[in-house]
């Protein structure tokens, strides 16, 4: 999934997808579009509106559509600004729904309940029907046919509370609720979640509601000369235990590009090529504000002097909200040095072995026998230079995002394919040694596939810079394979000695 918003120059290394389901739930599920309504216990928990027929006559397309939207936010791992009744979660998992459950909707409505099922309700002179407003207007509804007539007594109140949570929580809503199953359905299989109980599949689609600082402080990393005794990094926590609720989920949606944190904290928050812990990283000078990244989790924060003044710069940076990556602060989050040198080191040995090579292609590997579909010499260059500085980005990408033994073992694998790619071009046009140089094209290709496994565990987008190096080792491969066969004295089969033909004449 890649989201570009109109007009802005954003890269969705995962922040952008963050915002963009952010901004989207909080539409679709906006209570004045009558799709949804507020319950009766507070203004954000929702639930389906039974008369949202009425608002909207294409409110089935709508439901679908949602349906759809969670299965995609569940499949990507991104999470929605949307808060449900318990019993939403136990419908989409074809649960039983229970009077327990009627509390956390309607607590009066639960009490009164409760009250039939503890006592005789004989005196209460009710019937099987429920009364409803819409409109202005007092509705009734007939739980079972000829409710009306129905009078509720100790022997059937088991069966009045099953209907009346039956009716408030299915009946009423059961077509939007199966065009939201269906939507989902679109998307992912319900059987996929069906593994998880109500309250995983909450936090599965909302996330965590409260922010945990000690929580979010154990999970946290530091880079660029910042530990956790650091002077700086103590103001920063004292800050973020100092901002009430909503100030720390601004500030969260700051530095993440979401509000809402994964079902188990900030230990398995995720950025752009998978598992990312939020991470401080030190940058710049005081006179500038802190800087998120929110595709890595990551905020850019300079050397304060005071506790004051770094609390300033990070209310300051919350409000001018300017979070995402456009071109310009894609490389200016760079360490230019570092930078250069990943992407030289390649091109380096590749421009030694490119001298080495003009010297033999016209003494020795133009006489050679080659196939048919040989490429013209003149494309080796110009394709090795762009796979060099694809091995280059995708190297660097890996030394700034990778951490602990995941960067070692992806790094010692790019050193061992660059190592093998030097020494192939020294074999073959050195030591004209074809058969050696097959055998270790062989191996380097089997180690560029096990850098691509690797790096994808760190960066996706590094990951994939390589997959182009891959198919050309592989042609290269198959190229050497033939160019071996045809000049190799020990790969030609000698020529069969025919037999003379028999004379017919002689006995």
């Amino acid at each position: 999934l890649w989201i570009i918003f109109d007009g802005e120059r954003g890269l969705d290394y995962g922040g952008v997808s963050r915002e963009w389901f952010l901004l989207l739930s909080r539409e679709i599920f906006n209570p004045y579009y009558g799709l949804f309504e507020y319950s009766t216990i507070d203004n954000y928990t929702l639930q389906i509106n039974p008369l949202s027929g009425i608002f909207n006559e294409e409110h089935l397309k709508y439901f679908r559509f949602i349906g759809r939207i969670i299965g995609m936010a569940i499949y990507h791992g991104k999470l929605l600004e949307a808060f449900f009744i318990r019993p939403f979660y136990k419908m989409l998992l074809s649960k039983s729904i229970t009077l327990t459950d009627m509390e956390s909707v309607d607590r009066e409505y639960y009490q009164s309940l409760k009250y039939i099922l503890d006592n005789d309700p004989a005196e209460l002179d009710l019937y099987f029907v429920v009364s409803e407003e819409v409109f202005g207007e007092l509705r009734e509804h007939e739980l079972k046919p000829d409710g009306q007539n129905i009078q509720l007594t100790e022997q059937n109140k088991q069966e009045y509370i099953e209907l009346v949570i039956k009716y408030r929580f299915i009946q009423r809503i059961v077509t939007p609720m199966n065009a939201i199953k269906q939507g989902f359905q679109d998307i992912l299989p319900l059987d996929s979640i069906k593994m998880f109980d109500e309250k995983e599949v909450e936090l599965l689609i909302s996330g965590l509601g409260e922010i945990n600082v000690n929580d979010w402080r154990t999970y946290a990393m530091y880079k660029g000369g910042y530990t956790p005794e650091n002077a700086v990094i103590q103001w920063f926590w004292k800050a973020i235990g100092s901002f009430n609720t909503e100030e720390r989920t601004r500030f969260l949606q700051f530095v993440t590009g979401t509000s809402r944190l994964p079902m188990n904290g900030f230990r398995e928050l995720w950025g752009s090529s998978g598992p990312q812990l939020f991470t401080i990283e030190k940058w710049g000078d005081r006179t500038k504000l802190p800087r998120a990244h929110t595709c890595f989790n990551r905020l850019d924060l300079p050397p304060y002097e005071n506790y004051q003044e770094l609390r300033q710069k990070l209310v300051q940076a919350m409000e001018m909200s300017e979070a995402f990556e456009d071109h310009l602060s894609v490389f200016m989050d760079m360490n230019w040095i570092s930078f250069f040198g990943w992407i030289l080191l390649p091109q380096v040995g590749g421009v030694l072995g490119g001298v080495v090579a003009a010297k033999q292609i016209k003494t020795w590997y133009d006489k050679l026998l080659k196939p048919a579909w040989h490429p013209p010499n003149a494309i080796f260059g110009p394709v090795w230079t762009i796979l060099y500085l694809f091995m280059g980005i995708a190297s660097y990408l890996i030394a700034r995002d990778g951490q602990g033994p995941f960067r070692t073992l992806a790094l010692t694998f790019y050193f061992i394919q660059l190592f093998l790619n030097w020494s192939w071009t020294s074999i073959v046009f050195v030591f004209h040694q074809l058969g050696a140089a097959l055998v270790i094209l062989l191996i380097l290709f089997i180690n560029i596939f096990i850098c691509v496994l690797q790096f994808w565990q760190i960066n996706s987008y590094a990951s994939m810079l390589l997959v182009p190096y891959l198919i050309w080792v592989g042609f290269a491969s198959a190229l050497a394979m033939s160019i071996w066969q045809l000049n190799s004295p020990y790969a030609q089969s000698p020529p069969r000695r025919q037999r003379p033909a028999p004379d017919p004449y002689q006995q």
